[in-house]
């Protein structure tokens, strides 16, 4: 055989050589990449959604988290009542705005389980389960912050900001595997 003939077979462009590592790649990945870009178009459009109807949804959004909010306290013996987006009770007052509807964990989520490869109805079974779930979580977190606000006045950036906000996150994605784990699981058994 010749030196030509040798090179050619054994050596690869550089171009071609990350070509078939690319191939290799997409072969070997492309069920959790089609999620990946499923979830990020999904998320996308419930952005651009809450984006183009923000001025019709986000007062009404703020005002209902409020009116669960006071209601809450209410219950609790605090005397809660709402004004709009305003808190009122015995504790400090506070002010309802968008990031405290829990509107962006619930897009995560549901773009989450749409994503996700599994049947309608486990989807279905999602989505009811874990859109409540998250909006008692983000109330308990509006509420706790109440009594954070009364009791621990110096501590109140650090829970809203921090501890929250990590808790909402780990929350999001404990739901999410949870209704993979659950009723995913069971459904597509059930199915076979």
């Amino acid at each position: 055989m010749s030196k030509r003939g040798a090179r050619t077979r054994n050596h690869a462009s550089p171009p071609v050589r990350r070509r078939r590592r690319l191939d290799r790649i997409w072969a070997e990945n492309r069920h959790v990449l089609k999620v990946w870009v499923v979830f990020l178009g999904v998320f996308g459009v419930f952005m651009a959604l809450l984006n183009w109807s923000q001025a019709w949804f986000e007062p009404r959004a703020n005002a209902f988290t409020a009116m669960l909010a006071a209601w809450t306290l209410r219950l609790l013996g605090e005397g809660g009542h709402h004004e709009g987006t305003l808190v009122l009770s015995s504790l400090p007052p506070l002010e309802i705005i968008w990031e405290c509807t829990g509107i962006t964990p619930i897009s995560i989520y549901l773009a989450a389980v749409l994503a996700y490869p599994a049947s309608w109805k486990a989807k279905g079974w999602g989505i009811l389960s874990g859109v409540p779930a998250l909006l008692v979580v983000n109330l308990i977190r509006v509420v706790s912050l109440a009594y954070v606000a009364d009791r621990f006045p110096d501590a109140f950036e650090i829970a809203h900001v921090f501890v929250w906000q990590s808790l909402i996150i780990f929350v999001t994605v404990l739901l999410w595997l949870l209704w993979i784990i659950t009723v995913v699981g069971h459904i597509e058994i059930a199915a076979r």
